[in-house]
């Protein structure tokens, strides 16, 4: 203990000396962190304790709250940790400590003492911006917009809460909002590639296909080496059924990154559309050497081997496909067809039952399945599946 005392006078009582001595004597956290408590001021009169870091303070109490955050990690914090009567004190006690929350990814933490922060000062843009990220962190899209709200109320150039509640409300599925709010923060910052390329998939996925062109185009403009653009452009070419265009992009995309197993997937489909099979199936292995687990492209590279009426090869990728992700309805349904053609008729209508059961609800499935009970004499429920496959316009 006079080892502390000596240190701290011979420092001007500095915390942050005091701070750096604990990190250095470990083993001696709880008597120090006890000692340090006695340090902390009792009133507002604390400037000398002050250090400044890009306009904010950093006050004993931050520097306490570390040692906390150290020493007890996740675990919820001392409630003498908030002792301190100034405001100030607090409040940037409370700022530094869901910093450290984020750090761990503790996000609930982070959201409970940025609500304290708030309470303390309900004017603090930045405070309610970073709620909302953490709960976005949490997926808790709906409360992420309600801070993201108060961000820009109060501060209404704020282009990074404009951007974050606008990717928010596109993970709602709110997509003209999303481009409303991704619109404001390219306003703000026209120079944010990650606004256009985001508003570019809020307009794909409103179908604005020409918009979503443009916008990744402006992305790619502003950031050359932006792989995502490439292969989300290269995305929509192909829903536009322009499977040239969708395969250059593609190829850019891997050009940047040989290992881009999402991009050899999507371009082996845009070749499995030209019926260059063998182009398709080249990408798809290449695909899966990258990613073994890859479920979807062991997928698509049966049903190319179902196109060339490879059927047990086809059989062997679903098998793949389902073995990986056991709620795969696509793959039972096509595994099923391939079962049914090959006049495997029970194990065709397992397959067929589980896709429907787990939601795949096509006219093809119904009439496949109809085959199916009409080669075992069960007529009846043939005509029904027949009639169902009509209905899905089949």
């Amino acid at each position: 203990d006079k080892t502390i005392i000596i240190f701290l006078s011979d420092h001007g009582a500095s915390l942050v000396g005091a701070y750096e001595l604990m990190l250095s004597e470990d083993k001696q956290f709880e008597k120090m962190l006890g000692f340090l408590y006695m340090f902390l001021p009792k009133n507002s009169s604390y400037n000398s304790f002050v250090e400044y870091n890009e306009q904010r303070m950093v006050t004993p109490y931050d520097i306490f709250g570390t040692f906390i955050d150290i020493l007890y990690e996740k675990e919820e914090r001392p409630d003498f940790y908030f002792n301190g009567q100034s405001l100030l004190e607090k409040i940037n006690g409370l700022e530094r400590t869901c910093k450290k929350y984020n750090e761990l990814k503790n996000y609930p933490s982070a959201i409970s003492d940025y609500g304290r922060a708030i309470e303390l000062n309900p004017n603090d843009e930045i405070v309610y911006y970073n709620r909302g990220a953490a709960y976005a962190a949490l997926e808790n899209f709906k409360s992420a917009v309600i801070d993201y709200n108060q961000a820009v109320k109060l501060n209404p150039n704020y282009a990074e809460a404009y951007y974050n509640r606008g990717s928010a409300y596109y993970e709602l599925e709110n997509f003209y909002q999303a481009v409303a709010d991704f619109t404001k923060a390219i306003e703000l910052n026209p120079n944010d590639s990650s606004a256009y390329y985001d508003r570019a998939m809020a307009y794909a996925e409103l179908q604005n296909y020409e918009q979503a062109l443009s916008d990744f185009t402006m992305a790619i403009h502003l950031n050359p080496s932006y792989i995502n653009a490439y292969n989300n452009r290269g995305n929509v070419y192909y829903d536009l059924h322009d499977y040239h265009g969708a395969i250059n992009d593609y190829t850019q995309a891997i050009t940047i990154n040989s290992d881009f197993d999402f991009a050899y997937n999507n371009r082996g489909i845009a070749f499995k559309e030209l019926k260059n099979y063998q182009r398709a199936i080249s990408d798809f292995t290449r695909a899966i050497e990258i990613n073994s687990d890859y479920a979807n492209a062991y997928y698509n590279r049966g049903n190319t081997y179902y196109s060339l009426q490879n059927y047990h090869t086809a059989i062997f990728d679903y098998d793949r496909a389902i073995e990986i992700d056991s709620d795969f309805a696509s793959a039972y349904g096509n595994r099923g067809i391939v079962y049914a053609v090959m006049k495997n008729y029970m194990q065709a209508m397992s397959d067929l039952n589980r896709s429907i059961k787990l939601g795949l609800v096509e006219g093809e499935i119904f009439y496949y399945r109809g085959l199916c009970y009409q080669a075992i004499g069960e007529n009846s429920k043939a005509e029904s599946d027949f009639k169902t496959a009509k209905q899905f316009g089949y």
